[in-house]
């Protein structure tokens, strides 16, 4: 475990009254999986939206929160407080100073990244779904939205209905 996570573990273990997470977006098993593997959470809060949640960490009224890392990023540029890690297979480019849960020595926690996803009505014929999807997937790609997309560490992955619906199910399985 690095020694982020370390520290982190060690205070919340110490001070078991203060071990506090919140939670906003992420399937609350996985944070029990971290604290049984860390055993340092003693509640998870749910907060009703990240400006709340992150304002908590920084002033020091809660010990940890888990959500899309670029909720947390000015932040944490600015040093008011730290990424322990990230829930990615590999570290992020945009990121190389922070570890994987994998590389914490959390184990093989797998978090989707956030992402964006279109719907359409259930029946929708297949052609009209691989309209509207090639026509996302050709504005996600463009100059103009990476360059919106690229500082809150979103990349278009561009899949076709069928890989989203995988990846659905993928991440509904976790």
């Amino acid at each position: 475990m690095n020694a982020c996570w370390n520290r982190s573990a060690t205070s919340r273990r110490q001070r078991p009254k203060k071990g506090t997470i919140v939670n906003l977006q992420h399937p609350l098993r996985n944070l029990f999986y971290f604290n049984q593997t860390a055993s340092a959470i003693s509640g998870v809060i749910q907060y009703a939206g990240t400006s709340a949640a992150v304002s908590d960490v920084i002033g020091g009224h809660v010990t940890s929160l888990v959500t899309g890392t670029s909720s947390v990023l000015s932040a944490h540029r600015s040093g008011d407080l730290k990424i322990l890690a990230v829930s990615a297979s590999e570290r992020l480019q945009e990121l190389p100073d922070v570890p994987t849960y994998a590389e914490s020595g959390l184990g093989d926690v797998k978090f989707s990244n956030n992402w964006y996803g279109i719907f359409a009505p259930a029946g929708t014929p297949g052609d009209i779904k691989q309209k509207i999807a090639a026509g996302f997937n050709k504005a996600a790609h463009s100059p103009d939205v990476q360059k919106v997309l690229k500082p809150l560490l979103l990349h278009p992955v561009g899949s076709s209905p069928a890989e989203f619906a995988a990846k659905l199910a993928e991440d509904q399985e976790r």
